[in-house]
């Protein structure tokens, strides 16, 4: 057995890959598989790809994605565009929050919250970041404390503090903030931005999934002032299914001129040195995607429906197991307590079953589960868990 997560994950996303067993359950990847096991692809967007496939899109694009693009975009994130955001192009939203680590953070410190994404350790380590965390929950709610106190401190010794949320459906947990613990945290950050620049990022990857649109947080944030700049990744993979193809935005809404010219100088810097210009293939299907806006959300909507189906179905066999799991409201994540997490997703290798391991917890990916391996999955949890109870959270 390996002691590091990473070490561990990769092991057991290649253990996962080589199992050709009926018995195989895999929980490992944020992706949406249909009942059958397979990807659930929108046949709409399949057909965009297609039309787009030709000359034009197999030339080279504009840096950042054609204006357009862009517009179309912050319209389909936040259903109007507003004079002081500016959109970029790019490769997933991993790309934009590389981009956003290595240009706005580099040799920084960046706050963050106990329970997340891996990746983000990963790219923090890349461009020598600091990272500094807070509890993700207080009492099965948003530690909203930890996070103030965290930038009380950091204001302290720093006249620039760089904050990362990941929200709606929150990576692992699947919790979603609500508007009134959003409108604290931005009062505060409002509030704190009197003596020092804050640059809050905003992983919006799950948006589409989530019961509360973004235009609700931006009636909240767009109280900003000249000393914080909000930045937003959204990814095309959850949203439409392109995993594999790679394409995403990098928003910054701010207030003032020199940031919004400052952002579009590191970008055009950023992709110039990385790769080069954007996906035109997927700029062009984005367009289309957005004339038949309608249509895909009502597909979108199919799709969280599903979601919501398998999670309910999860929930209530875990509660019938009395295993425990942290607050989860929506999105492709639930997060199982464990202290040992490492241990007990190796020990399911053998069960063929194939779970990912986070600090204090087992993540489970609800979207690759169809609703007739979850049954099965939870029984062969509970089985490792009771042989491990140590090693159970409660």
């Amino acid at each position: 057995m390996v002691n590091n997560y990473e070490e561990s994950t990769n092991k057991i996303i290649e253990f996962a890959k080589k199992d050709k067993s009926e018995l195989k359950i895999d929980g490992t990847i944020g992706v949406l598989v249909n009942e059958n096991g397979r990807l659930n692809e929108i046949k709409l967007i399949n057909k965009f790809i297609k039309k787009n496939l030709n000359y034009k899109t197999k030339g080279y694009g504009d840096i950042l994605g054609d204006k357009e693009f862009n517009e179309f975009i912050i319209k389909w994130i936040f259903s109007k565009n507003y004079k002081e955001m500016i959109s970029s192009f790019s490769f997933g939203a991993t790309s934009a929050l590389s981009f956003l680590f290595s240009k706005y953070c580099l040799n920084k410190r960046l706050l963050v919250p106990s329970l997340r994404w891996r990746n983000y350790d990963l790219i923090a380590k890349e461009n020598n970041i600091k990272l500094k965390e807070y509890n993700f929950f207080d009492q099965n709610k948003f530690n909203i404390n930890g996070l103030k106190s965290l930038i009380e401190k950091e204001s302290l010794i720093n006249d620039e503090i760089n904050v990362l949320i990941n929200d709606p459906c929150h990576n692992p947990t699947g919790y979603s903030l609500s508007a009134c613990e959003w409108e604290e945290i931005f009062s505060f950050i409002l509030k704190t931005s009197l003596k020092s620049k804050i640059n809050l990022i905003l992983d919006i990857a799950y948006i589409d999934y989530s019961k509360y649109r973004l235009q609700n947080l931006f009636d909240i944030i767009n109280k900003v002032n000249e000393n914080i700049n909000v930045f937003f990744t959204f990814s095309f993979s959850k949203s439409f299914g392109l995993y594999g193809y790679r394409g995403g935005a990098c928003i910054l809404y701010s207030l003032s001129t020199k940031e919004r010219e400052d952002f579009i100088k590191r970008m055009k810097l950023y992709c110039r040195s990385t790769f080069s210009s954007c996906n035109t293939l997927l700029t062009s299907t984005f367009k289309n995607i957005y004339f038949n806006k309608e249509n895909i959300k009502k597909r979108i909507k199919d799709n969280i429906y599903l979601l919501k189906k398998r999670a309910r179905i999860l929930i209530k066999m875990l509660d019938s197991e009395d295993i425990d799991y942290y607050p989860y409201e929506e999105g492709f994540f639930l997060l199982i307590k464990c202290f040992d997490s490492i241990s007990i997703c190796e020990a399911l290798i053998k069960e063929h079953v194939y779970l990912l391991p986070c600090k204090n917890g087992i993540r489970v990916s609800i979207g690759s589960i169809p609703i007739d391996k979850i049954g099965p999955l939870v029984k062969k949890l509970k089985i490792c868990l009771l042989k491990n109870s140590k090693i159970s959270v409660n």
